[in-house]
């Protein structure tokens, strides 16, 4: 083909017309700053959780310390900064997962509908937004956000 057109065949049983999707791939660099491999300070806060939560993990440090403070000291240093910790494992834990990409790229892209959603957690009412993400090649993603009050 031409310049500009794509070599690829589209996917088994998908038929495709019209422009490719608008793609930028991304240098490893960018890659890097883009999706650091530790948490960043956003992922600290979405991964810290609500008030319940962060007591929850703090009483788990608690209880964690005090049983094996006397039988395995090793364990009761990490166990008595859990809460702190764990937040950074878990976003950690999400990156590494998207990581695992071979390629990386930034898809130009415009919101094409949202919808509030009214979930219900653990301890009150909480608000998601449905999203449907696409482009002019037709390509569509819905996608799930969670709000958080401010």
């Amino acid at each position: 083909g031409g310049r500009g057109e794509s070599r690829r065949a589209p996917r088994r049983g998908v038929a495709r017309e019209g422009p490719p999707p608008d793609v930028l791939p991304l240098t490893q660099r960018d890659y890097e700053r883009v999706l650091p491999i530790a948490a960043t300070g956003e992922q600290y806060g979405y991964f810290w959780g609500d008030n319940d939560t962060a007591i929850q993990r703090m009483g788990l440090s608690l209880v964690t310390t005090i049983l094996s403070a006397n039988y395995v000291v090793a364990l009761a240093i990490p166990a008595s900064t859990f809460f702190l910790w764990a937040p950074v494992a878990l976003a950690a834990r999400r990156n590494s997962k998207v990581r695992s990409a071979k390629y990386a790229g930034l898809w130009r892209a415009k919101v094409i509908d949202v919808a509030p959603i009214e979930t219900r957690g653990a301890s009150s009412a909480e608000w998601m937004m449905d999203l449907l993400v696409g482009d002019k090649s037709g390509a569509r993603v819905p996608l799930k956000v969670p709000l958080k009050g401010e």
